[in-house]
Parts: structure tokens; sequence; C-alpha cells
């Protein structure tokens, strides 16, 4: 869907960063994405692709929980993983 101001949140955050001296030069948001991942050890499951094959993606996402981890549907699936709802 094409946003109704002429650009998504991701590129008017490039044109701010750019704008301020901090060059970002990204061609779509899947790049974004790869580059959290990249960066960030609860993500480097999650790119674009993987999205559209699940849907959805419950961080974390990692080579031990491949699909994300399942949300806690109510206060008792939190607590039997050991966090509070």
């Amino acid at each position: 869907m094409k946003p109704k101001s002429g650009y998504a949140d991701w590129e008017i955050t490039q044109l701010l960063s750019n704008a301020v001296g901090y060059p970002m030069n990204y061609t779509h948001p899947s790049e974004i994405m790869d580059e959290i991942a990249s960066l960030t050890p609860t993500f480097t499951g999650v790119s674009y692709a993987r999205i559209d094959e699940l849907g959805s993606i419950q961080w974390p996402c990692n080579a031990d929980i491949p699909k994300g981890r399942r949300p806690c549907t109510s206060a008792s699936s939190c607590a039997a993983r050991g966090n509070s709802w």
C-alpha cells in the first residue's frame, strides 16, 4: 500500500538521518531488517522472507527458536515460561 503522505515511515527516518549528517541509503525496508538481524542476536532469524513465510514472528527468533517464541496468551502461559504477565 502506498503511503498517503508520499513517504513510508522508514523513508522519513532515512531523509531525516541524511539531513542531519548520518547517511542512510536503503532502497527497501527489508535492507533495514537485514541490518537489524545482523546486529541483534534476538533477531538473527528474522527477515522479510521469513515474515512472508510465517505471517508474523515473535522475538526472540534465532537458531535456538527458529520460528520465534509463541506469544503469551494468558497469565498462566506466561508464568509457565517464567515470565510475568
